[in-house]
Parts: C-alpha cells; sequence; structure tokens
C-alpha cells in the first residue's frame, strides 16, 4: 500500500494529465486573440506649411517602403504591417487630403488628394516623410515627382532586405488619350503617348490592327458609344511588351497614318475623298548604331532642325524654258539649310521630321524660281509647290450649337480655365492690341459666369460673334501669359502674369510667287480645324482664324504683306485680310494662303 503522500502525488499527477489538452487549448485561444507581433503601432503627424504639405509615419523600427503615385492618389506600400491612425494627421491636412486609408492587411496606405500634387518621399531615420504640393496652385512648391505617374523606393538604414519585405507592385501603366474629330471627308484619331513609341500597322480588309511597342492603358471613354462616322468597331488588347488596338472600319475606307511629336495619328478617308494624301513610300534602309525596332514596328524618327529663314534666292535662277519642261520627279528636301532649285532622279533621302507624314507629297516638281521670287517676306522659310493641298471649306450652314461646360480654377495671380466639349474640337489663342482671343471652331451654348470668380486675373469677357465658332475677348486682365494642354475632349487654358503668347511650337512657313504673279504661303499647321470668320470689335478688321486640334503650335512672329497679315498666336493660325482677294484655305495638313 502506497503512503499517503504518494497518493495525494499521484493524485495531482492524474489531474495535471487530464488537464494539460485543456491549458493548451486555451493558450491558443489567447494566442489568435492577440494582436500579431509584427503589426507595430505607428503614430502619423500632419502639418501644412507655407507652399507645401508634410506626412510623417513615426515608425518604432526602420520599414522599406515604396510609394506609388498619379495624377492625384497616392499609395504607401509598407514592407511589413503596421497599425496606422491616420485620423489626426488627415484633420491637419485638410487643404491637400480628401481621404487617408489603412489596407485591411496594414500594408498599404491609400491617399486622395484634392488635387493633382507634386510629391518627395524620404527617410529621417525610422521615420518616413511624404511632402506634397498641388500641381495647379502657383503658389505651391514644383516637387521633385508627379503629377505623372512616379514612384520612389526607400530602404533605411536596418530595415530588413528587399526578399524579406512584400513584393511591390509593378509600376502603373502609360496613359494614352485617344482624342477623334471630324473634318470634310475623314475621321481623325490621336493617340497621345506621354514619350515616342513605334507602331506598325496591319490591315486585312476592313480589319486594322494598329500595334503600338510600348504598354499602355490607352482611353477608349471618349469614343465609347460614339464612334466616328467611318469606324464601326474599335477595342484594344494589352500583351507582353505593348498593346494592339483593333478597329473595324467602314467598307471602303482608305487610311493614312502619321507622327505629331508624341502623338500617333489615324486618318480614315472615304474612298472618293478628294483631299486623300498619297500613301507613304517604303523609307529606304539607313545604316544606325540603333538595334532595329521588333516585330517590323516603325521606329521613332529622328529630330531634324528647321531650315531657318533665308534671306535671299540662288545668284543664278533657272531659264525661263526650264518652267514649261515635261514635269519630273519630286527631288527630296536637302538637309542643309542652304536652298537649291530642284534636282530630279534622286531616290527618296531617310529624312523624317516630326511634320513628315502629314506634309503634302505632290505628284509633280515645283517650278524653278524665276526672278522677283524668293524670300523677300519676313518669316518665311522655302519654296512650296504652286499646287496647294486640296481644301475643305467651312459648311455653309452652321452646325447646331453644343452645350459646353464652363469653370475655372484660381490660382496666385492667375487662373486656369477649363471647357469641357462633348467631343474633341480645336482651338485658337492669340493677342490682338490689349485683348486675348480664344476661338473654337465649333459653335457652343457656354455659362460664361464662372469665369467672373477669377475676374480680377483674367479680366472681362466679351463674347465675339460668330455662327461656326466660340469665340470671345478677354481684356484687362494682368494674367495674360497663356498655356494650353487638352484632357480628352477638354481644353485647359492656364493663365499667368504677364502677356506672353509664345508658341510651345512655331509652325514652320513656306511661300512662292506663282507664275501668274499671285503669291502662296503655307503654314504647316498639322491636325487643323476649319477656319472661321471673326470681326474685330475694336476696329472691324477682318479676321479668318483656323483653330488647331495640337497645344502650343503657333506662329512665332507677325508677317506683313501686301494684301494680308500673318498675326503671332500661340496656337492656331490667324491671317488679318486687307482686301477681297485674299483667300484662306484649311487642309488636313496646314493652311494656305493665297493672293
Amino acid at each position: 500500500m502506497l503512503p499517503s503522500t504518494q497518493r495525494v502525488l499521484s493524485a495531482r499527477g492524474a489531474i495535471d494529465v487530464r488537464l494539460r489538452p485543456v491549458l493548451a487549448m486555451l493558450g491558443l485561444l489567447a494566442a489568435l486573440a492577440a494582436p500579431p507581433a509584427y503589426a507595430q503601432s505607428v503614430a502619423a503627424r500632419g502639418a501644412e506649411h507655407e507652399d507645401f504639405g508634410r506626412l510623417v509615419l513615426d515608425f518604432t523600427q526602420p520599414v522599406a517602403a515604396q510609394v506609388v503615385a498619379e495624377d492625384a492618389h497616392m499609395e504607401i506600400r509598407l514592407g511589413r504591417a503596421a497599425a496606422v491612425n491616420l485620423a489626426g494627421a488627415l484633420a491637419n491636412l485638410k487643404t491637400y487630403l480628401k481621404s487617408a486609408r489603412l489596407s485591411a492587411d496594414r500594408r498599404r496606405i491609400d491617399l486622395d488628394f484634392t488635387g493633382p500634387v507634386t510629391w518627395n518621399a524620404f527617410n529621417d531615420g525610422a521615420k518616413l516623410a511624404v511632402d506634397f504640393a498641388l500641381a495647379d496652385e502657383s503658389g505651391q512648391q514644383a516637387l521633385e515627382k508627379g503629377p505623372d505617374p512616379a514612384s520612389a523606393r526607400l530602404t533605411p538604414a536596418g530595415a530588413a532586405p528587399a526578399a524579406a519585405q512584400s513584393k511591390p507592385a509593378p509600376p502603373p501603366l502609360a496613359k494614352v488619350a485617344l482624342r477623334v474629330g471630324e473634318h470634310q471627308g475623314y475621321s481623325r484619331l490621336a493617340f497621345d503617348w506621354p514619350t515616342d513609341v513605334p507602331y506598325q500597322i496591319r490591315q486585312s480588309g476592313d480589319r486594322l490592327d494598329l500595334v503600338f511597342g510600348s504598354p499602355a492603358a490607352i482611353d477608349l471613354d471618349g469614343v465609347a458609344g460614339d464612334l466616328p462616322p467611318r469606324l464601326n468597331a474599335i477595342g484594344t488588347d494589352p500583351r507582353a511588351g505593348g498593346v494592339t488596338v483593333h478597329l473595324q472600319v467602314k467598307p471602303g475606307v482608305v487610311v493614312r497614318d502619321f507622327r505629331s511629336g508624341h502623338t500617333v495619328v489615324l486618318d480614315l478617308y472615304d474612298r472618293d475623298a478628294p483631299n486623300i494624301p498619297p500613301a507613304k513610300a517604303e523609307m529606304p534602309a539607313v545604316a544606325s548604331a540603333a538595334p532595329a525596332p521588333a516585330e517590323g514596328l516603325l521606329p521613332v524618327p529622328p529630330e531634324v532642325p528647321m531650315a531657318p529663314p533665308v534671306s535671299a534666292m540662288p545668284a543664278e535662277p533657272a531659264p525661263a524654258q526650264e518652267i514649261a519642261a515635261a514635269p519630273e520627279p519630286a527631288a527630296p528636301q536637302p538637309a542643309a539649310p542652304q536652298l537649291a532649285a530642284p534636282e530630279p532622279a534622286a531616290p527618296a533621302a531617310p529624312l523624317a521630321t516630326e511634320l513628315q507624314s502629314a506634309m503634302p507629297q505632290p505628284a509633280e516638281a515645283p517650278p524653278a524660281p524665276v526672278a522677283g521670287a524668293g524670300a523677300s517676306g519676313p518669316g518665311v522659310a522655302v519654296p512650296v509647290a504652286a499646287t496647294p493641298p486640296s481644301t475643305f471649306e467651312p459648311p455653309r450652314v452652321p452646325p447646331p450649337a453644343v452645350e459646353v461646360k464652363v469653370s475655372a480654377l484660381p490660382m496666385k495671380d492667375g487662373a486656369t480655365l477649363y471647357f469641357d466639349w462633348p467631343k474633341p474640337v480645336a482651338l485658337a489663342v492669340f493677342r490682338r492690341g490689349d485683348a486675348l482671343w480664344l476661338a473654337f471652331d465649333m459653335p457652343g451654348k457656354a455659362d460664361m459666369r464662372p469665369l467672373k470668380r477669377v475676374a480680377a486675373a483674367i479680366g472681362k469677357v466679351e463674347p465675339v460673334a460668330s455662327p461656326f465658332s466660340l469665340a470671345f475677348r478677354l481684356t484687362g486682365g494682368k494674367a495674360g501669359s497663356v498655356s494650353t494642354a487638352t484632357e480628352g475632349a477638354r481644353w485647359k487654358v492656364t493663365l499667368l502674369p504677364g502677356d506672353a503668347t509664345n508658341p510651345t511650337r512655331p509652325l514652320q512657313q513656306k511661300r512662292e510667287t506663282l507664275p501668274s504673279g499671285a503669291t502662296s504661303l503655307y503654314v504647316q499647321a498639322i491636325a487643323s480645324g476649319a477656319p472661321v470668320d471673326l470681326t474685330d470689335p475694336e476696329n472691324g478688321a477682318h479676321l479668318v482664324v483656323t483653330p488647331e486640334q495640337l497645344p502650343g503650335l503657333g506662329v512665332a512672329r507677325e508677317s506683313d504683306w501686301p494684301d494680308f497679315k500673318l498675326l503671332p498666336s500661340h496656337q492656331g493660325v490667324v491671317v488679318e485680310l486687307l482686301n477681297d482677294g485674299t483667300k484662306v484655305e484649311a487642309s488636313p495638313n496646314g493652311v494656305v494662303i493665297t493672293t
């Protein structure tokens, strides 16, 4: 028989054995109920400074992070989970932040700003700081990154190596806007890339594939449910290393393409349209150190400087009988700035400029220059063929005016004006006297009262009557330095102190004295709208204004001619007629002025 003490110990041991599973279960439940050890608690601080805002995350230990932002949205992706309380910081950053959220896994902070921001991010020991400023406010700092897509990786000393961090998301795709315009005989589709990309067109019957050699998100919202009349369907197909746009065109449609800066343009012509440009000839191979683009994509053309204005014609003009000779094949444009009489029998040179695909290719060589011809007027360049490109006339019956939403954003000493059209339109911006003119190539019904809130900066709004155009003048304002941009069918016009209206890209001009004695001036304005007639209310001058679809393409300086004046502009082509014998015509490739 066991001693009593042993019997007691044995009973306790039996009880311990029976309780062990219960105790283990209780320990597991307690562990599940407790917060995870890796989700450290982090204080968030926010402060608004004179020209920027700052958000600071006070980590107790160094944490690697990635900041990704575009326009008015930012993501802060953390290397490990953290319990971040954002309420206090949000309350102190109301000028900049609309909302701030922590993801369910506590590894991502989403920030939505009140407008597009520039930004910068950095570490201060274990602290993570993000500075941001409103991009559309002139009084704000212009920080290193944004508002375009950008990212930054931060790995403070002592942070876990990258392999131990969460895998960062891939960088956001480039955004490509699609603009659509209607012209007589053709529809235009313009793909606005942020950088130059190679592309290729493949066509089989009515099926057309536009293959881009770079990945992107192409925005088709502007044409969804409202396709151009020569297009049956459009869609995109992302692929590794690029994106393809599939188009189903109407039977018989003729397709032409060209570049304008970073923009790739498709024109869809009716088969019987009188203004179809000739098909592009195949470019000869050129020795180059750069590798050939994959899949036969068209390479980005090299930048070629424009020829400067010429002070004199060649010393020895061609004999008069050469003018009546049989036409010869067109000679290539020489790359050197010195001019020479056209020479036949030379294959097309591998010269590519921004305007190459859009410029007309005459079937005959231009006549040799005669005595008296040449660059006698200011701001002219090289001779142009006597026969202008096929032209179109503005419609005789004005199109119906459409609703246009007008809004304004005040800025320090300036303002940004927004004009939201239902479809993309062309715009001309120019200064005449003390007035800044804005003229669209479509009539519109617009409530201009929102512009009164920025009247101190932009001045008084004075409508200019026209059945073919929404046009007005701004007078008496202190903010007259202008810049323009498009966002789909929206025009954005920014006005800052001063009166600078210089174009971003000056338009090249070419002139010729015709055998009849008349003068032809050709302004290489790609993506021109239809010309509209306007009357200056100050002096009754007759203006023919050709708006432009691409921002910042205008005439750098005034040219005075016997029968007209070519006025300077930030955007578009503006001609003041001095008599009734001057004719202004617009084509898909430019504006021709003949007297």
